[in-house]
């Protein structure tokens, strides 16, 4: 594992041990003096201009194209893969505007998100999944990592000097929506995190880009 994911771990070890000093299993935690912090890391996310660099690429095999739409659909909502890929009908929304909305449970958080479905995300799933069919899930698609693979490939045939992956994907979707003037609080509560200081911390070098 990388620091990061196994300062992750560490951490939910040392609550599941602080539950067994509470219960009287244990005396004392073993982990009391413990540090687990986390390193600061590149994170890795699009602008606009190479989302449509990606878009307007020139692909020929069906892997590439149809990873390219799941791709652009991670771009236009924030959505996580699992969250993505397991997606159906009844997850669409319509308000009293006509304006349609995805409201998800996200898989990892458990908390519910609200997102506006843009017209390019709404003509993905009308390409994949037309109304009138309502059956099913709303995209075929690959295992995350033939997914991660072969968007890594498509990155490559675009000339982007990026490697990317489901998580840029739904990052990029971030920093878009940072551009464009979306506060920090929407912006979390779209991509489904617990709290606005993950999104500060994802997304910190993009907020000072923009402030300054």
């Amino acid at each position: 594992n990388q620091h990061n994911t196994a300062v992750k771990y560490c951490i939910n070890l040392k609550r599941i041990i602080n539950v067994a000093v509470l219960q009287g299993t244990i005396a004392k935690s073993p982990f009391t003096s413990y540090k687990t912090v986390y390193k600061d890391t590149v994170q890795v996310y699009l602008s606009e201009e190479e989302v449509l660099t990606i878009e307007n690429v020139i692909l020929e095999k069906s892997k590439h194209l149809l990873t390219r739409d799941l791709f652009l659909f991670q771009c236009s909502t924030g959505l996580a893969y699992t969250d993505m890929i397991n997606m159906t009908h009844e997850d669409i929304s319509v308000d009293s505007l006509g304006r349609k909305w995805i409201v998800k449970a996200r898989q990892k958080s458990g908390i519910t998100s609200t997102i506006p479905l843009l017209q390019k995300a709404i003509e993905l799933i009308e390409k994949h999944n037309p109304e009138n069919r309502k059956i099913g899930r709303l995209f075929p698609h690959y295992s995350i990592q033939k997914y991660n693979e072969y968007i890594a490939e498509i990155g490559n045939l675009a000339g982007l000097h990026k490697r990317l992956s489901s998580h840029v994907g739904r990052r990029s979707f971030g920093n878009i929506a940072l551009a464009r003037g979306i506060s920090l609080n929407v912006i979390s509560k779209i991509l489904g995190h617990s709290n606005t200081l993950i999104t500060q911390r994802i997304y910190a070098i993009t907020t000072q880009n923009i402030i300054t």
